[in-house]
Parts: structure tokens; C-alpha cells; sequence
């Protein structure tokens, strides 16, 4: 299947996604976008996958180990992803939901928990990050 319209039902729920917090928590979806992040993800919570028809191209394997990919036209591909730059992979994910026993993984080693409310700037989030890893 290759997606050539951005009027397409699938990217436009991507769009919606993308621009509205309240959306995805009433989906229980959020989008990954970029090879990196896109490897990270465990199978299980990939709801589908879309890949532009460049990154296709370069990235055939990786692609075909994932038989319900979507192929989108590069042009779309760019109008449905948040970056500037689109690496050409973007996952739709399914929220996992923890209760408080799974988040504090009971019987392993103690957890290292960082809270962080009301994030005024989210380009101190990286920095808050690198920081907690640092100690």
C-alpha cells in the first residue's frame, strides 16, 4: 500500500496526532519519529509503521521486517511529520499503561525515578535528562 494524498484518513489522523496532546491520550497513541527512536520501540506497542519511499530505498531490510508497513510519497511523508528534516520512518504507538508495582519494578533493583511537572520550556527536558543520567 503507498499513500500519495495527504487527504488520506491515515494521514490525517497522523496530523491530528501530531498537533493535539488531548488526541493522543483519547487514542492511547503517540508517534515516534527517526530511525534511532523507531529501533528502540518494543514490537509489541507498534500499532503500524509508515516509511517514506526514499528512506524505502536505503533501508529496504529494516522496512520488510515489518510485513504492515505503510509506504508514503516523500512529499506527504514530509507534511506528516513534525520535523524539519524527516528521517523517513514514523511509528504509531500505542501508550502503555503501568500501574505503580511495574513502574517500581518490585523486586529488582531500586528504581531511579525522575518526576518532572508543568515543563515550562521542553528544551530544558534533554538537559534535566543528561543531568539525572549523570548522577
Amino acid at each position: 500500500m503507498i499513500i500519495t494524498s495527504s487527504s488520506n484518513d491515515r494521514v490525517k489522523q497522523i496530523k491530528k496526532l501530531q498537533k493535539s496532546a488531548r488526541e493522543r491520550r483519547k487514542s492511547g497513541m503517540y508517534i515516534v519519529e527517526g530511525i534511532r527512536m523507531f529501533e528502540e520501540i518494543p514490537k509489541e506497542d507498534i500499532d503500524s509503521v509508515y516509511f517514506s519511499e526514499g528512506f524505502l530505498e536505503k533501508h529496504r531490510a529494516l522496512a520488510e521486517s515489518y510485513s504492515d508497513s505503510i509506504v508514503v510519497a516523500d512529499k506527504v511523508f514530509a507534511e506528516m511529520s513534525d520535523t524539519d528534516t524527516p528521517q523517513g520512518v514514523l511509528a504509531l504507538v500505542r501508550l502503555r499503561q503501568l500501574n505503580l508495582e511495574e513502574l517500581l519494578g518490585y523486586g529488582e533493583q531500586e528504581p531511579l525515578i525522575l518526576i518532572i511537572e508543568a515543563l515550562q520550556d521542553p528544551g530544558n527536558l534533554g538537559t534535566i535528562i543528561r543531568s539525572a543520567e549523570g548522577a
